[in-house]
């Protein structure tokens, strides 16, 4: 007779290959937003935030011109599905305004996804990856920021045009999980990363649906008229199984082969 409790561990191990493997979803709202704020982030310009709340939607790209900013093109590439979601991002501007270093203008984009299920509830991290480059803009502060909140938030009201005469420093003011951050500069006609590449946030309690939230900042400008690239990414994804708990999973079917291989050798039962 065949004992269906001989073959628990193999189904055991298929069930939790099942749930790494498991496919997401496209998300369900996009929102792109670009916000000039001054040196103490009061409010200068916004765009009127685009949203596409196409499920299956998986690029955006958007344009725009602000007071002291041209912004030629931002996108976005959603990839979803068993242990990861992540945001592939370019963003090209020119600064035009006439004031320069710390005193000078600040500019926000900021990309906001929401409706993830990938990866599962689970305990996760978030790491970004960015390569700056310029043609002439020197910008002596990029900052890039990834975090996760939980919940939809772009149909919620959270992501609401900011109100003029405030300070500004991004949709989310709380909330923020697992906040990943990288920062350098841009100079003439150099190329670099920002620091630390890769960085690796902390561990955190994911639950699903989530929203995914990337801020680049730029501030402290050392020349006008000219024009910067930066390509980013970023990833929120499983952290690893526990040793232990691999080793557990590794060493079930082999277990349950011994005890069959016992059984088998004692004969049937009287």
């Amino acid at each position: 007779m065949i004992r269906i409790r001989n073959f628990l561990p193999i189904v055991a191990i298929l069930a939790v290959a099942a749930m790494l493997g498991a496919p997401g979803q496209a998300h369900a709202a996009f929102q792109i937003r670009f916000t000039e704020v001054d040196a103490s982030n009061n409010l200068i310009d916004s765009t009127t935030s685009i949203v596409q709340a196409n499920g299956n939607l998986t690029m955006q790209s958007f344009s725009s011109g602000l007071t002291d900013f041209s912004i030629t093109a931002a996108s976005n590439i959603t990839t979803t599905g068993g242990v990861l979601t992540s945001h592939s991002e370019t963003i090209n501007i020119t600064y035009t305004g006439s004031t320069l270093g710390a005193t000078g203008p600040k500019l926000l984009v900021e990309f906001i996804g929401d409706g993830y299920i990938s990866p599962p509830t689970s305990l996760a991290f978030i790491t970004n990856n960015s390569s700056p480059s310029s043609s002439g803009l020197v910008v002596n502060s990029v900052v890039q920021s990834s975090s996760v909140v939980n919940g939809n938030q772009v149909g919620s009201g959270i992501a609401a045009a900011p109100s003029f005469g405030s300070a500004y420093t991004g949709y989310f003011t709380s909330g923020l999980l697992g906040t990943t951050t990288s920062s350098g500069m841009v100079g003439s006609s150099t190329s670099g990363v920002l620091m630390p590449n890769p960085g690796v946030g902390p561990a955190f309690g994911l639950t699903t649906p989530f929203t995914f939230y990337q801020v680049y900042t730029y501030s402290n400008f050392g020349t006008t008229g000219e024009a910067s690239a930066l390509s980013a990414g970023s990833s929120v994804t499983n952290t690893p199984a526990p040793v232990g708990l691999v080793l557990a999973l590794t060493g079930l079917p082999a277990l349950g082969a011994f005890g069959w291989m016992r059984r088998r050798k004692a004969g049937p039962a009287a």
